[in-house]
């Protein structure tokens, strides 16, 4: 099964694996995806550390007797935004584990199995990539089993 980082680091090998299998190819959208869910997790991260701060120095201001009545409000907006952001994200995780599934699911021998890639090198020993691990690795032609 393909990690979705190796996905990310390397799209076009990913798409020609797709395309050698006859699929049309959804790297571009897992991609998109894949963004805009950082980048609503980094939204949602830094809402809640504010949240967290200003909880503290609301907390300190009651402790003094101080009023953080209208601190207490712009917080329950920025609640109801986590919220939102949070609902969007589990939004955005359903479709790209959709679309991961889908390239899963299309074939047991397609794209968990992409093709090998061999590049031919100086010394004569072709290498092999091999992509159906977590972790691809290179190997000499001569050292692959059939």
């Amino acid at each position: 099964m393909l990690d979705l980082k190796f996905i990310r680091e390397n799209p076009e090998l990913v798409k020609k694996g797709v395309e050698s299998k006859n699929e049309k190819s959804k790297v571009d959208e897992i991609l998109a995806l894949d963004k805009e869910r950082r980048e609503y997790l980094q939204r949602t991260e830094d809402l809640k550390a504010k949240r967290n701060t200003v909880s503290q120095e609301v907390a300190r201001m009651k402790k003094a007797g101080e009023n953080a009545d209208h601190i207490v409000a712009d917080m329950k907006n920025v609640s109801e935004e986590i919220k939102i952001l949070d609902d969007r994200l589990r939004e955005i995780g359903e479709k790209l584990n959709e679309y991961l599934m889908w390239i899963f699911r299309t074939n047991p021998f397609r794209m968990e199995n992409l093709p090998l890639i061999i590049l031919k090198t100086g010394n004569g020993c072709p290498k092999v990539l091999h992509l159906k691990t977590k972790n691809p690795f290179w190997t000499t032609l001569n050292s692959v089993k059939n």
